[in-house]
C-alpha cells in the first residue's frame, strides 16, 4: 500500500494556486505560475518560478528575468535535462478577459535564465 507523506518545509513557498505546473530537475522540485483566484471576475496569474529542494526542504523563489513568460495558468511545462519548457496556456488581459498564449519558454536550471523559443517551419 502506497502511504503519502507530508515532508516539512521551509522557506518561499509559492500561494495556492490552480493551473501551475511542476516538474524534477536535478533532485529539485520547480513550479511556475498558477491563478492565485477563486473568483471568476477578477484572476490573480502569477509568473513566479519557486524551486523545492527535495534534499533540504527549502523552498526558494527564483529571481526574474526580462525574458520571462507572462504571468498564466493552464500551461505545460516539461523538463530535458537541465532545462524547462513552458508550452501556452491562458492570461488576462486589463480588462480580465481570457487570453490563449501559443508562445513556448525555456528555462536554464544552471543560469536560471528564460528565453522565448523563436518557432519556424510549419
Amino acid at each position: 500500500m502506497i502511504e503519502w507523506v507530508r515532508q516539512a518545509d521551509n522557506g518561499n513557498r509559492p500561494e495556492p494556486s490552480a493551473g501551475a505546473t511542476a516538474v524534477s530537475v536535478d533532485g529539485k522540485l520547480w513550479v511556475f505560475g498558477g491563478n492565485m483566484s477563486v473568483d471568476p471576475d477578477d484572476q490573480h496569474l502569477s509568473h513566479d518560478l519557486h524551486v523545492f529542494d527535495l534534499e533540504t526542504g527549502f523552498w526558494t523563489r527564483c529571481r526574474t528575468s526580462p525574458t520571462q513568460p507572462c504571468a498564466r495558468a493552464g500551461h505545460c511545462m516539461v523538463a530535458h535535462g537541465s532545462s524547462m519548457y513552458v508550452l501556452c496556456g491562458w492570461t488576462v488581459n486589463e480588462d480580465n478577459r481570457v487570453l490563449y498564449l501559443s508562445d513556448a519558454f525555456v528555462h536554464s536550471s544552471t543560469t536560471l535564465l528564460w528565453s522565448p523559443i523563436r518557432a519556424s517551419g510549419t
